[in-house]
């Protein structure tokens, strides 16, 4: 386990045996190791350090790494239904490596703003690619919000320019989601409003786009989709996905976007148990998964007594189904009795086949995670994660909840002039 504090000096190794290596081969073998080797070996000589901030070789690490290697952790503090990021991890951005179940963190640079005297709280976290979005209320009102965009590795951040809406009133908060395009190498940051009173003709989505520094609003979806509360968002091949609750119905509805068509499609319809819980979707490999809570019924009646795991084929909407575990089963494997626990997070695992292996879960009150093996149903523990501790009762007296996404790290500066210009 390791602390990655990204390093600001140098320690050349003249006589290194590398150095006696040809600068192509040198250049090959790097850009097949993880995000946070590199960020280390940008201090063995000045030579290394050109060579890891070339375009050229970020390119080539995009070739070679693999995919959604990391997963990034944050935790919650909530209090009657409102919430902030716990400022612990604000200090210290927390990433799993997957492959080697290892923990590595990034301490945030004071030029990230991590505790910067205009922000009061942070809201909202949410990451894609390596890049951090937040949304934190202005210190001395209640009512101003800022969204930030943060590169922790290129340590890093802006102030996007304010959105048109933002409703922040009631219960409901609104949805950020940072997309990353590694082609155009650029991105883009959605933001979902959630509906209040008086808010029917109002544009629920708005995205900002790095080429034009603007925020533009896209279409509704339809009439009978105005009243719905949205509760998770994901990106897959430049299709907007959006999960929303219907209160009315008793349903949770996945709606697609595409924004080239501008065009909302129903993908499928879900019946909510009693403790309705807003299913996740998960992007992992290119491919589209959800994790939803049933009663394991159709009855409207039913706790939340069997966790799923689907995935979801947008070329037909079809969804096949990757794991089930009742909630009994999950409490054991956890530990954990608490009535109130739930799966924050669930990814899948795959073989060299492409066939699922394994799934890995984390709980929503402790952040524990584990694997469970699909074969030999066998439940193995991930160490837990070293750098953070428990969130300070005595300033925030909330309960907590964990959230993640499994996503890329990249040592390209995203939010540089010449990396956008690039694109």
């Amino acid at each position: 386990m390791l602390l990655l504090s990204l390093p600001r000096g140098r320690a050349d190794l003249d006589g290194c045996a590398c150095s006696e290596l040809p600068l192509e081969i040198i250049e090959r073998v790097l850009s097949f190791l993880p995000v946070h080797d590199l960020c280390r070996f940008r201090s063995v000589c000045k030579e290394w350090r050109e060579l890891l901030c070339k375009p050229s070789f970020h390119d080539l690490c995009e070739v070679n790494g693999k995919d959604d290697r990391y997963l990034f952790v944050t935790r919650d503090l909530d209090c009657d239904g409102w919430s902030v990021v716990d400022p612990v991890f604000r200090r210290t951005v927390s990433f799993l490596d997957l492959h080697d179940e290892r923990w590595y963190a990034i301490e945030v640079g004071e030029s990230l703003g991590g505790f910067d005297e205009d922000f009061l709280e942070t809201q909202l976290s949410a990451m894609d690619n390596g890049l951090l979005c937040e949304m934190s209320t202005l210190r001395g009102s209640d009512d101003d919000l800022a969204l930030t965009i943060s590169d922790p590795v290129a340590n890093t951040r802006m102030t996007l320019p304010a959105p048109p809406e933002i409703f922040c009133l009631g219960a409901y908060l609104p949805l950020i989601l940072p997309s990353v395009d590694i082609v155009t190498r650029s991105y883009k940051v959605f933001l979902v409003n959630n509906p209040r009173e008086h808010s029917r003709d109002l544009t629920r989505v708005h995205v900002y786009e790095t080429f034009s520094n603007e925020w533009r609003g896209l279409s509704n979806p339809a009439k009978e989709f105005e009243e719905l509360i949205a509760g998770s968002a994901v990106i897959l091949q430049d299709v907007l996905y959006i999960v929303f609750r219907d209160i009315a119905r008793w349903q949770f509805v996945l709606l697609s976007y595409k924004m080239q068509e501008d065009v909302w499609t129903e993908v499928r319809r879900i019946i909510c148990p009693r403790k309705p819980r807003h299913p996740q979707l998960v992007v992992r490999g290119h491919r589209l998964f959800m994790n939803l809570w049933s009663g394991g019924t159709s009855s409207l009646l039913e706790d939340l007594s069997l966790f799923e795991m689907i995935e979801i084929m947008p070329s037909d909407n079809s969804s096949k189904t990757v794991v089930q575990l009742t909630f009994a089963q999950l409490q054991q494997m956890f530990s954990e009795q608490d009535s109130d626990f739930y799966i924050a997070y669930g990814v899948p695992r795959f073989n060299s086949k492409g066939s699922y292996s394994s799934v890995i879960l984390m709980s929503s009150l402790s952040g524990k995670l584990i694997t469970f093996d699909l074969t030999s149903r066998t439940v193995g523990t991930i160490p837990a994660n070293p750098f953070i501790q428990g969130p300070s009762l005595e300033t925030y007296p909330y309960c907590d909840m964990y959230r993640a996404k499994n996503m890329n790290l990249s040592l390209r500066n995203l939010l540089s002039y010449d990396s956008v210009a690039s694109g």
